[in-house]
């Protein structure tokens, strides 16, 4: 018997299950590796969020007024105060950050166009809590502690208010 040039089929079926074997293992790994980096992307922007509604949040209780008379909810999962002709109100409501502002209109005497938007979604748990301080005798409101919790991501500051106007 001669050899002949090519190969045999026993030949092509073992280098045809080493190449299924090789592929099938360099999938997994392409597999697994888009898995856990879609997941990390996923924490990356929620934590992102976070930061970007804390941030947001921080602004408006920096130039907040002191005087605790004019803030007219104070609550752990509420905050509102009236400023001028504008009265804001950030809420914590089935899961979602919400920021509302209202605006008065001087002549009517009556609060009109309220404007709610979705600052952070997928929350669960937001807290606020108020610092008072004695200033010339009077008591006012010096920070606002605020804690967003979202998938065991907690992200906690504490914002003094600078405006201190004291009426």
């Amino acid at each position: 018997m001669t050899n002949k040039a090519g190969f045999t089929i026993i030949e092509w079926l073992i280098y045809f299950f080493l190449i299924i074997f090789v592929l099938t293992g360099l999938f997994h790994f392409v597999a697994t590796t888009q898995q856990r980096l879609l997941g990390l992307s996923t924490k990356s922007s929620e934590i992102a969020q976070l930061v970007g509604a804390q941030d947001g949040l921080a602004g408006d209780i920096a130039v907040a007024p002191t005087d605790p008379e004019v803030w007219t909810v104070l609550a752990q999962d509420k905050l509102a105060w009236t400023k001028k002709k504008k009265k804001i109100c950030w809420s914590f409501e089935k899961g979602k950050l919400y920021r509302c502002e209202q605006r008065f209109d001087a002549q009517k005497k009556e609060w009109k166009k309220k404007r709610k938007a979705i600052v952070c979604r997928s929350v669960e748990q937001v807290y606020f809590e108020p610092n008072y301080k004695t200033f010339f005798g009077k008591q006012v409101l010096g920070s606002v502690t605020c804690r967003l919790q979202q998938r065991g991501q907690t992200i906690e500051r504490t914002v003094l208010l600078r405006n201190r106007n004291i009426l």
